[in-house]
């Protein structure tokens, strides 16, 4: 059975196999790299984009997904990841 995740007030977000599906390509990437710990700088550097723009694609993410924090964003990911490899 399939479980929502619910922000702090009780409303759920999404699916937990919905997660990287509902994000952009661009969005994908820059979450990616959140989840595995990296900074703002080091995906700007590997994306060849600016950090304004990352700081805008995590903001807009976490907007996306109504979550709060980095932390949270890469626990929903590492949850999506392990539902795809189950």
């Amino acid at each position: 059975m399939e479980q929502a995740f619910r922000n702090p007030g009780g409303t759920p977000v999404m699916d937990r196999r919905g997660v990287l599906s509902s994000l952009g390509r661009r969005q994908q990437q820059v979450a990616l790299l959140v989840a595995l710990g990296e900074t703002n700088g080091e995906i700007a550097a590997e994306l060849g984009i600016s950090v304004f723009t990352v700081r805008n694609e995590v903001i807009s993410i976490l907007r996306k997904l109504s979550i709060r924090n980095r932390s949270r964003l890469a626990f929903l990911i590492g949850q999506d990841q392990f539902a795809v490899e189950s």
